[in-house]
């Protein structure tokens, strides 16, 4: 079965009030990293970056001064991930954010199913009190290429997603 790894980078929390300034995705199959099957854009949110944000992603204004809106992007990347199971670290902030932006488009997006490491992590390391993807990743000796950076956490959660199913037994 294929899944779709994804990540976002935003400038704040709320789907409803803030923007996306990069998506990043890869597809999973077979409990193999597919690098033919990788989506990724920074996105110009048509709006300032805020200085929180830009502190924990490190993207700026002229990062996407040039990079497609949502409008252009959303629906690029519904295409890519299909009907694909989507799988995030915390998956609700990210869902968030792709469910009120389609909303706002009018575009179909029926509910998935939804995998989410964070809680796997949570089933996986149940005497451990934070399931963070910094921590998780230290738990799994995984390395970040980029972290807070859309592909840098792609790559880890997607690794982290194929060790948790290994080690719970969930089906792949």
């Amino acid at each position: 079965m294929d899944y779709v790894v994804f990540d976002l980078e935003t400038t704040g929390l709320s789907p409803e009030r803030d923007g996306i300034v990069e998506i990043g995705a890869i597809v999973v199959r077979d409990g193999q990293l597919i690098e033919e099957e990788i989506f990724h854009t920074l996105v110009n949110p048509g709006r300032p970056i805020p200085y929180h944000a830009t502190r924990v992603h490190g993207l700026r204004d002229a990062d996407v001064r040039h990079a497609p809106t949502i409008e252009q992007v959303l629906p690029e990347f519904l295409t890519f991930i299909k009907r694909k199971p989507l799988v995030a670290h915390n998956i609700s902030f990210d869902m968030g954010f792709i469910q009120a932006n389609a909303r706002k488009l009018g575009l179909d997006f029926p509910p998935r199913a939804q995998i989410c490491t964070m809680q796997l992590s949570r089933r996986a390391y149940p005497q451990e009190r934070s399931h963070k993807l910094d921590l998780l990743a230290s738990r799994l000796e995984l390395t970040f290429t980029e972290r807070h950076r859309s592909m840098g956490d792609v790559r880890v959660t997607a690794q982290a997603f194929i060790h948790l199913s290994r080690a719970l037994q969930v089906g792949m």
